[in-house]
């Protein structure tokens, strides 16, 4: 996570995804082991869910974040 004159991004190896107001929650989700949306959702009051969605979304485009089921 990275601040930018322009808000934050998250900075991997292929690039970066500039985030808007949902910085807080991806901030949470990468430090986080294994984590579901409705946790991520509840981390931050009033996020909108569909702009978190879009960035979790290109999170896991990027690989930087990866989809698995708990057992």
């Amino acid at each position: 996570m990275l601040r930018r004159d322009r808000g934050f991004a998250v900075v991997f190896e292929g690039g970066e995804i500039a985030l808007g107001a949902t910085y807080p929650t991806v901030e949470w989700m990468l430090k986080q082991r294994v984590f579901s949306l409705e946790d991520a959702i509840a981390r931050q009051s009033g996020v909108n869910r569909s702009e978190l969605c879009g960035d979790l979304e290109k999170l896991l485009d990027a690989g930087v974040l990866a989809v698995t089921e708990m057992r």
